[in-house]
């Protein structure tokens, strides 16, 4: 049968990288999961979806993600392999976008991403534990303004009621464990900075047209 890494090794480049057949010129190898440098793989495969400047503007991945890199990325390998070698991939089709790359790849690497960037609040709650009281502490101390618990996402494949229910599992983390739940922090937080950086670059984009424009072209 073989071991998961071996399978892992076995998982065809297109179904792991979003962007194998809309940019062939960038298309990136397994990382070495014996030596590699984790960040390395994260920042390359993230900076060709253009949303680098999150990097810039909110986080360091060498500071902030350095200790679970390695588990970033081993766990969203594990979850291609089985969303490609279980019924989850007949369940769970989401095909392409609009620019023609696939959407659960990407998807699940932002999701594996993500959940650990949050990790070191959940490791250092003392800390936060007086500011981050709720979930309008968490807008509050982060300046959220697009909340993911409220948009209506279209054709969300997450049932509704599990979002009800994440309002109550963060006070009863914290009250009853006195932790912070890493995965609620880091997906309001990153989901807000998601929205803001798609919204700045359609702006600056419009900006661009218009200029171009002025210019007779």
């Amino acid at each position: 049968m073989g071991t998961l890494y071996e399978k892992i090794l076995e998982i065809e480049p297109q179904q792991w990288d979003y962007n194998y057949y809309c940019r062939p010129e960038l298309r990136m190898n397994l990382p070495n999961f014996e030596n590699d440098n984790y960040c390395d793989f994260i920042k390359k495969y993230f900076h060709r979806a253009g949303k680098e400047d999150i990097f810039k503007k909110y986080f360091s991945i060498e500071k902030t993600l350095l200790k679970r890199s390695s588990h970033t990325v081993s766990i969203f390998f594990l979850g291609i392999l089985f969303y490609q070698k279980t019924k989850i991939w007949g369940n769970l089709r989401l095909g392409e976008n609009p620019p023609g790359y696939e959407i659960f790849p990407f998807l699940w690497f932002l999701t594996c991403l993500f959940h650990d960037f949050g990790y070191d609040y959940e490791e250092d709650s003392k800390k936060h534990l007086e500011s981050l009281i709720n979930i309008d502490g968490i807008k509050r101390e982060f300046n959220i303004e697009y909340d993911l618990l409220t948009q209506n996402i279209e054709n969300i494949l997450i049932p509704k009621d599990i979002f009800q229910c994440i309002s109550n599992y963060f006070l009863f983390k914290r009250e009853e464990y006195k932790k912070l739940d890493h995965g609620i922090v880091a997906g309001l937080y990153y989901y807000d900075k998601l929205v803001k950086n798609r919204r700045f670059k359609y702006e600056k984009l419009k900006e661009r047209m218009y200029d171009k424009g002025s210019w007779g072209d």
